[in-house]
């Protein structure tokens, strides 16, 4: 007898703490206050969400044997989750309920009150009831527990046979989406470890600095990555110092085509000179197209009132290019001596403006021009002395026209017209002028 009171002596206190505790927690939603406003009803109505499998008893401490606080429970299941929706009264005739303490019931754990159990009238509110222990035993939880400790240690093979341990329990249903996501990042990185050792295997750098960045992204944690990325950043700043450096010599010794392949892979890693090798590369594409297409031309020119003429310039295939022209005479020099001759008639005529490709080997040009136009002349004055006198007029002579080139030989038209600055010289310039034109280009 002794030995059995002494059983239960011992046992009894083990026994009355193996109850496990329920965890109550508010998940109201703002927007559902005041449901009975409209009706001005002097109730609540109160929500407990637990998992299906639980079940749950309510009890008031305002309960009476004639008299149930409570006012009406309404259970429905909906989807995983039971729904218990409790209406309690909030206002009596000499009744206050702010003293209301409820007790919540379940097989297998302690009850849980909930003192001062009162709202305002047409209050919602909601909580959910659950085991807050349950996890600890369940193997879906379990695994995803342990694979996100082993992912954030960087051992994502262990990390995958946790997860597929996950896919192999009843809870996978709920959570397929998570999961699978989870095993899409593992092999992720996975494959980006792989591939970030080849390429510096192969010392392409910038390529493996990408791939361990994009797991640095997903795992901030991962040492082995981290150090990888920075060997590489660190290895890629020197190289594209030294290559930049090389180039630059080369550059200078005007040795562009060796020099453009090292600008090239200075833009190739995308390192912190990548804007200045690409100002560099441009500049040397547009002196090796020149070269293929003999970009630069001189041409000379003729037209009968200004024989001596010239033009250089530039026709580019993917961009306008631009020219000049100079077209003067004979009498222009002899003019410069300065002694009177009315047979004299010195001109000039100057052009600039754009080249832009029709259809190769054709250019048209277009651009604003000058002509100027001198003669000397002979009057008398008062005390019947002959003046003379010097005058050029001037006109503004707008070109248009179009450059051949096949081979190494520049054609070139093009025609002016004249616009007169001053009406008492109208007549020394032609209303159009004419010029044709042929040159080399290289």
């Amino acid at each position: 007898m002794k030995k059995f009171i002494l059983f239960i002596l011992l046992f009894a206190p083990v026994y009355g703490h193996a109850q496990k505790i329920l965890e109550v927690m508010d998940i109201s939603n703002a927007s559902s206050i005041d449901i009975f406003a409209r009706e001005d009803r002097k109730e609540a109505l109160v929500t407990f969400v637990c998992d299906k499998s639980m079940e749950l008893i309510f009890k008031s401490n305002y309960d009476t044997p004639y008299h149930k606080d409570i006012i009406s429970i309404k259970i429905d299941t909906v989807g995983n989750d039971k729904q218990y929706a409790l209406v309690i009264p909030t206002e009596g005739k000499g009744t206050s309920y702010d003293g209301r303490i409820l007790t919540i019931y379940s097989s297998g754990f302690d009850k849980y009150e909930m003192p001062n159990f009162n709202f305002p009238s047409g209050t919602a509110k909601t909580y959910r009831v659950t085991d807050p222990y349950w996890k600890l035993k369940n193997p879906y939880f379990q695994a995803i527990d342990n694979a996100s400790k082993l992912f954030t240690a960087g051992n994502y093979l262990q990390t995958k046979t946790q997860l597929s341990i996950a896919k192999q329990t009843p809870e996978y249903k709920l959570y397929s989406d998570s999961v699978d996501y989870k095993i899409a990042v593992v092999d992720s990185i996975i494959k980006w470890h792989d591939l970030g050792d080849i390429a510096l295997r192969d010392a392409d750098y910038n390529t493996a600095s990408i791939y361990f960045n994009k797991i640095l992204k997903l795992n901030p944690q991962d040492s082995y990555a981290r150090g990888k990325y920075e060997e590489t950043l660190l290895t890629q700043s020197t190289d594209c110092q030294n290559f930049f450096l090389l180039a630059e010599d080369l550059f200078a010794d005007k040795d562009y085509e060796r020099a453009l392949t090292y600008y090239k892979k200075i833009v190739e890693q995308r390192c912190f000179l990548s804007p200045q090798a690409q100002e560099r590369i441009l500049y040397i594409e547009d002196w090796l197209e020149s070269r293929k297409t003999k970009t630069n031309f001189f041409v000379y020119e003729y037209n009968k009132v200004t024989p001596i003429g010239f033009s250089v310039g530039t026709c580019k295939m993917h961009k306008s290019g631009g020219f000049f022209t100079l077209r003067t005479n004979v009498d222009a020099f002899n003019a410069i001596k300065g002694t009177p001759d009315e047979n004299l008639h010195p001109r000039a005529n100057v052009a600039f403006g754009w080249t832009v490709k029709i259809y190769p080997p054709v250019w048209f040009l277009i651009g604003p021009g000058y002509s100027g136009h001198g003669i000397w002349k002979t009057s008398i004055t008062e005390n019947n002395e002959e003046k003379n006198e010097f005058v050029w007029a001037n006109a503004i002579s707008p070109e248009v026209g179009l450059i051949v080139k096949f081979w190494h030989i520049t054609l070139k038209y093009s025609f002016q017209y004249n616009f007169n600055l001053e009406e008492e010289y109208s007549d020394m310039f032609d209303e159009m002028r004419h010029f044709v034109g042929i040159g080399i280009c290289w």
